[in-house]
């Protein structure tokens, strides 16, 4: 069977399919949890504040150890990096399932960090790597619509599980699913012929720096709001953050092997790509994270409507992301990048006009129109900065743009969260009506986010065009 697979005409759509379905098994796990947090918080008698922490280890440590995956998967073989990512998912769902306080939660959760940081930039790269390069943009847009389905897929799977069985059913019943995705990407994928011969020059310690700055930055970050910035805590994390990040960056400049090869930046092409994808994410997360409070006490509506509404804004992915990556292959990653910012701006500029008698059909229309500009930058941007790397640092790629879609995603989640909450204080005192101080203070966070993406447009049209000479036309040394 294997042999038969390897000698198949249809084994690169075959891997992409693998790949897909490993995809939609993380997207279930990141966006079923959320509905159980209050649920964990009640059963084990602890604050919001503890709870969150599933999600906040999760996030430092696989932002943390993104790029150290990606290094390791173009250096010893990103299949076998890919494949025991999904044993190790499998082993902190277990941890999970039989956990009997929030501290096993949190180790289960860590576990399952390290192996999903694994899966995703190594996965991502197999199935990039998989196709000659007129067809990067339709092989990434088509990952973008599993991330969609997923991320769709996830709260009606965890509203399912937790309407019907304990807790614990969250977990366990999700383990066949990573067994099963790592089985058939084991069959499927064919064996690593791009892994190193040089393990000995790989860059451990840099690993290791890159993983304590970048944790105690985000750290850092997301306590900003409840903590003094003089406090002990504090001052450790920003002192840690600089002296480990300096040293980093000494380390890598002198390293055979860096983990990060900041020569990369010297093409513009690439380096601008990435502070688009970062400010993208910087401003999208204010929508997400600002539109569920609006709705719930500037609107009153109901958790059923709410939930059609944010499902909206995923759904769309099914279909822009594929036909965006074929658009994509054939005018450019600029053009469809900037046209994409272009359309999220116009709906953060709806979005941003939204009050107390906004009626349900004009939040969805911008929901919608939101959701559809992401879908076209997602794919479009992600094939500018996979065309100006080389072709061994796949993994490495897929990677950055990783860690800056999280570190975009945390810093936003501070600045949105603290803006939010400042300013809704200051409406309530001097406003009765409660719906007028939630739409004051929403509107005003969306305006800085609305001049986020509108600097991120013009950014990603001035970028210039792509530099092929890092990329040539052709199968990855795997296919």
């Amino acid at each position: 069977m294997l042999d038969s697979i390897s000698r198949s005409p249809n084994k690169k759509w075959l891997v992409l399919l693998s790949i897909g379905f490993g995809i939609v098994t993380n997207g279930i796990d990141n966006s079923s949890l959320n509905l159980a947090l209050p649920i964990l918080s009640n059963i084990f008698d602890v604050g919001a504040d503890i709870i969150l922490w599933l999600i906040s280890a999760f996030m430092l440590v696989a932002v943390g150890l993104a790029l150290t995956w990606g290094n390791f998967g173009d250096t010893f073989g990103r299949k076998r990096i890919y494949v025991s990512g999904f044993l190790l998912f499998a082993l902190g769902l277990l941890v999970l399932t039989f956990s009997t306080s929030v501290t096993h939660l949190i180790i289960g959760r860590i576990i399952q960090a390290l192996g999903q940081s694994m899966t995703v930039t190594n996965g991502f790269a197999i199935a990039v790597a998989m196709f000659p390069d007129r067809q990067r943009g339709l092989v990434i847009g088509l990952v973008g619509a599993s991330v969609g389905v997923g991320l769709s897929l996830g709260p009606i799977f965890g509203a399912a599980i937790l309407d019907n069985f304990e807790w614990r059913a969250l977990f366990w019943t999700r383990i066949p699913l990573s067994i099963l995705a790592m089985l058939i990407a084991a069959i499927i994928i064919p064996k690593d012929l791009n892994r190193s011969h040089e393990k000995k020059n790989f860059d451990y310690i840099g690993a290791i720096l890159l993983f304590i700055s970048l944790t105690s930055f985000l750290v850092f970050i997301n306590r900003l709001p409840v903590e003094p910035i003089s406090s002990q805590l504090m001052l450790i994390l920003l002192v840690t953050f600089l002296i480990s990040g300096t040293t980093f960056i000494v380390n890598e400049i002198k390293s055979q092997r860096p983990v990060l090869e900041f020569k990369l930046f010297k093409n513009r092409f690439l380096a601008v790509s990435l502070l688009v994808h970062f400010l993208h994410f910087l401003a999208y997360m204010f929508i997400i994270f600002l539109i569920p409070f609006f709705l719930l006490h500037g609107k009153n509506m109901s958790t059923t409507e709410m939930g059609v509404l944010l499902a909206s804004i995923q759904i769309v992915r099914l279909f822009i992301a594929p036909a965006a990556g074929v658009w994509t292959d054939k005018i450019g990653a600029r053009r469809m990048a900037t046209f994409g910012l272009f359309i999220t701006t116009t709906g953060f500029f709806l979005m941003s006009q939204l009050d107390p008698t906004a009626s349900f059909q004009f939040i969805a229309a911008s929901l919608i129109i939101t959701g559809i500009g992401a879908s076209i930058f997602d794919p479009s941007n992600e094939h500018a900065v996979l065309s100006s790397i080389p072709s061994e640092k796949l993994a490495s790629g897929t990677a950055l743009t990783t860690t800056a879609r999280q570190v975009g995603f945390s810093i936003s989640t501070t600045i949105a969260g603290t803006m939010y909450a400042y300013r809704l204080g200051h409406y309530e005192s001097y406003l009765t009506d409660t719906k007028l101080a939630v739409t004051g203070a929403y509107q005003e966070v969306l305006y800085l986010g609305l001049a986020i993406m509108l600097a991120a447009t013009l950014l990603s049209y001035a970028r210039g065009t792509e530099q092929k000479s890092f990329w040539s036309d052709q199968k990855s040394k795997i296919a």
